[in-house]
């Protein structure tokens, strides 16, 4: 593949989202590019700013956490299934506020317990537990937001 074409591929997609320097480096070897020469390729668009994985982590992160309601667990899923180095993730992870992450699950939960009807308690914590877990919050986390959800809302 010429120079050219791999720049227009590689900057078309950088321009509709995003990428980690792992995404690149495979968009690259889908587009048969020798593979001593995606080093070279990576080190440009880092000089050029255009690659920065700390950077990709911490935005993929807080949009994770504020637009979809992840918590730690699911964002560390994402951001290793992203290709972000592991030591990187769990950095960018513990970085989270671990408050802002109970009050968030709570939220999620007192919000889902009104969509619920009249289930009893064991039905509903079962539900809010399931819910909750697989949207990456710990066991601690969930057990208090489940209970303050259902305390608040007299379930």
């Amino acid at each position: 593949m010429d120079e050219d074409r791999v720049d227009r591929v590689v900057l078309a997609r950088l321009r509709r989202s995003s990428l980690s320097v792992s995404e690149v480096r495979r968009l690259l070897r889908e587009h048969d590019v020798e593979a001593e020469q995606i080093d070279g390729w990576i080190d440009r668009y880092e000089r050029l700013g255009y690659l920065d994985d700390r950077s990709f982590a911490d935005q993929l992160a807080a949009s994770l956490v504020e637009r979809k309601g992840y918590g730690a667990g699911a964002v560390l899923a994402e951001l290793q299934r992203r290709g972000i180095d592991q030591a990187l993730a769990r950095e960018t992870v513990d970085a989270l506020d671990g408050d802002d992450e109970r009050s968030r699950a709570i939220e999620l939960a007192a919000e889902r317990v009104r969509r619920m009807g009249s289930l009893d308690r064991t039905a509903a914590v079962r539900r809010l537990s399931g819910y909750l877990q697989r949207r990456g919050y710990s066991g601690d986390v969930v057990r208090e937001a489940v209970n303050a959800a259902l305390d608040g809302a007299h379930v």
